[in-house]
């Protein structure tokens, strides 16, 4: 095993932190090293040198703490599981001692376990008496900055905070600075910051390795300095926080004290809810958890500083006070605060079962289309790809200058940073207002990233928004490009914002959901997710019949219907058409239907492969060839169904590298053809078939080959079988972690 010299690896700008017992190991080796802070555990003398803490926030700043690099002397199982659990360093150096020895492995295991370190190596240092040896590790996942941050115990907090003022850094402490003097290493300091001046506050703070925690906020919520992908105050309390901050004894900036009891009670109703200890006249909350402030007592002294009157210092009574001063976040922004805040969730389920909007409007959406999506001339595709998705548009409203600024603010939380995207999909320009005539009820898991997400349907921004990105010629020029409302009463904010008329957008949707009514007795709905088109059990003349009404926008699915119908109706087995209306076909009812089901043997794949053949000998493709689509009736014999997709070559190919078995070109129009999530490189009949069969495509040259039954019976259970251990495996994956986060 080839020993690295540890040395020759700490002499780059790295901040490092080494935490010992004894006196420190790297002083000797690095004493020009300008970024190294050495941590000595129940030091009784403190020096320059070295900052001595007691046992308990010894192994407490292991965990907690901003550097590149930590080498750890020996320890124990305490300070082993704190060092698996910090976020920040990428490098980390474990002295091999008799005593933990044994425990290293264990280490080792629990960091690959949780995906946190990586083995990079034995390593030595050389000093003048020892030459101890390190086990090296190294992050697996590279760190992502985040608010939090820590600044060197060797700077005094004063002059740190007058160095942010002699670089004219525009910021404010947001609370408790009357105690910041005080603070221990488990009290954080809560700033916000200007957003041009976050990178200019983060190369002062993080110049050194540091355990001191600050929660560094800007005021747009740029990505590292945000709350959850927020901004952390509305636009216009972040404002006056900063532009506002006054001198508190000639040293720290801080908000006036009518801004302070602004910010606090901000901070208490929608970052803290009931964990802030504030009752509740409405809402009754079976865990109680002992606030880490009291902030009852702080903000009736505050007020007292001030002219601002309130009287009910209940949470509904705060959250009133905000909502009349303009201080409260955007509706949207309320439930993306609720995630985690059993107050908000109570509230804003009152609020949406109060509101008119939810029924007045129900199916409404908006979506906002962000400038690249203009610069790149993408608008028209976009609105396309809505409709696809499922919605009808009513209206598209350009947002001028003035509408722009102030609805920025008011929407997504006024957060329209790049985010994780390489490019930056800009700011909100245009607003496509769309309703859902048929809209789909979410399901429980739905709300843990949505909530409040009133249909299940509009989730599928992320597909459009895919459809958008595969355009584009490189992956580096992918961007968020829309947003959207998740559900009516933030519909409706969208569009008041957007200076819309609210009677034109609700005679609209009457106009649009009377067309899409059922006029024939409904014996039962038969759709499943109904992007374009719901299929009802219908009555007519007396007779069970099937009714597919599209929805507007749609017409040109109910087109392609209707082709594939006239087309082969005299050819294959295809249900008998008995009506045609503007929006709707209506076709003979299949006594005793049955779908194909989980195994479909060789003797039915050949029939639906004959079924391809003439439609293909026609000259046609499905485009959308899948089990899914056939139905056996009572007699045995297969029935084909659903030709939204029905396309007429231009130019035929051979029949095994038809469109319906080998995939669709890109050529086709994505507006016009199935998203059937197929991975790039996979044939369409293997991505659709292969699992119900156990043939692939490279076997349908050889369907009568006899070998080819067992083959197929022997891939079939073992996709099925292979299937089951793999969620056995991920499931297993789960629980080992959760044991291992739980142990020490």
């Amino acid at each position: 095993m080839l020993m690295k010299n540890l040395s020759m690896i700490l002499q780059d700008d790295y901040r490092i932190i080494e935490f010992t017992r004894n006196k420190g190991l790297l002083e000797e080796i690095l004493p020009k090293h300008t970024k190294l802070l050495t941590i000595q555990k129940e030091v009784k003398k403190p020096d320059n040198n070295f900052i001595g803490l007691n046992n308990k926030d010894f192994i407490y700043t292991i965990q907690k703490n901003s550097t590149d690099v930590i080498v750890l002397n020996g320890g124990g199982l305490k300070e082993l599981s704190s060092l698996v659990r910090t976020s920040e360093a990428q490098f980390a150096f474990v002295k091999i001692t008799l005593f933990n020895f044994i425990l290293l492995p264990y280490f080792w295991l629990k960091s690959k376990v949780l995906k946190k370190f990586k083995y990079n190596g034995l390593f030595s240092l050389t000093i003048s008496t020892i030459a101890p040896f390190y086990l090296g590790f190294k992050r697996i996942r590279d760190y992502k900055r985040t608010t939090r941050c820590y600044l060197s115990p060797k700077i005094n907090i004063e002059k740190f905070f007058e160095e942010l003022n002699r670089n004219e850094i525009k910021y404010s402490i947001l609370r408790w600075f009357e105690e910041i003097s005080n603070l221990g290493l488990k009290e954080d300091i809560d700033l916000i910051v200007d957003d041009q001046d976050l990178k200019k506050l983060h190369s002062i703070i993080l110049d050194q390795p540091g355990i001191i925690p600050f929660d560094i906020y800007s005021k747009s919520g740029l990505p590292g300095s945000d709350y959850r992908s927020l901004p952390y105050y509305s636009s216009s309390l972040a404002e006056k926080a900063i532009t506002e901050a006054v001198l508190f004894n000639n040293k720290f900036k801080v908000p006036t004290w009518e801004n302070y009891f602004l910010l606090l009670a901000y901070h208490t109703v929608f970052h803290k809810g009931e964990k802030s200890g504030l009752h509740s006249n409405r809402y009754h909350f079976t865990k109680r958890v002992k606030p880490d402030h009291n902030y009852l007592l702080h903000l009736k002294n505050i007020i007292t500083k001030t002219n601002l009157k309130i009287d009910d210092f209940t949470l509904e009574g705060l959250h009133l006070f905000l909502e009349k001063g303009g201080f409260a976040p955007p509706i949207d922004t309320q439930y993306k605060l609720s995630l985690q805040n059993d107050y908000l969730k109570a509230y804003l389920k009152d609020y949406h079962n109060q509101s008119e909007y939810t029924k007045k409007f129900e199916g409404l959406v908006c979506f906002v289309a962000r400038e690249k999506i203009i610069e790149l001339g993408l608008l028209e595709d976009l609105k396309k790809y809505i409709q696809k998705e499922g919605f009808t548009i009513i209206k598209v409203k350009e947002l001028d200058d003035k509408v722009k600024a102030h609805f920025s603010k008011k929407v997504r939380g006024g957060n329209w940073n790049q985010g994780p995207w390489p490019v930056s999909g800009g700011w909100p320009v245009i607003l496509i207002i769309a309703v859902d005539v048929y809209p789909v009820e979410p399901e429980s898991s739905d709300f843990e990233l949505h909530p409040g997400l009133s249909n299940k349907r509009i989730k599928n921004k992320n597909e459009i928004r895919d459809f958008i990105n595969k355009s584009l010629p490189s992956k580096k020029e992918w961007f968020n490009g829309i947003h959207s409302s998740d559900n009516e009463i933030q519909a409706v904010e969208y569009f008041t914002l957007a200076d819309v008329n609210e009677d034109e957008i609700y005679n609209e949707i009457v106009k649009i959901k009377k067309s899409f009514l059922t006029t024939y007795p409904v014996l039962k709905e038969l759709s499943q997710y109904s992007k374009r088109a719901k299929v009802e059990l219908i009555s007519l003349q007396g007779e069970k019949a099937v009714k597919k009404t599209f929805k507007p926008g749609c017409e040109i699915f109910l087109e392609n219907e209707i082709n594939a119908y006239t087309s082969l109706k005299d050819h294959i087995n295809i249900p008998e058409v008995l009506e045609i209306g503007q929006n709707y076909f209506i076709t003979k009812y299949i006594v005793d239907n049955y779908p194909l089901g989980q195994r479909i043997s060789l003797k039915t794949l050949k029939k639906c492969l004959e079924v391809l053949r003439i439609i293909y000998d026609l000259g046609y493709s499905l485009l959308d060839f899948k089990p899914g689509n056939f139905l056996i009736d009572n007699n045995g014999n297969l029935v084909l169904i659903d030709f939204e997709f029905f396309y007429k070559y231009q130019n035929k190919p051979d029949f095994l590298d038809c469109y319906d078995l080998i995939g669709i070109p890109k050529s086709i129009n994505p507006l016009l053809s199935p998203n059937n999530h197929i991975p790039e490189g996979v044939k369409q009949f293997d991505a659709l078939w292969t699992k119900y069969t156990g043939v692939h495509f490279d076997d349908l040259l050889y369907l009568d080959n006899s070998s080819l039954y067992i083959k197929s019976t022997f891939r079939y259970y073992y996709f099925k079988i292979n299937n089951r251990l793999v969620k056995y495996k991920n499931k297993s994956k789960k629980i080992i972690k959760s044991i291992f986060n739980a142990l020490p």
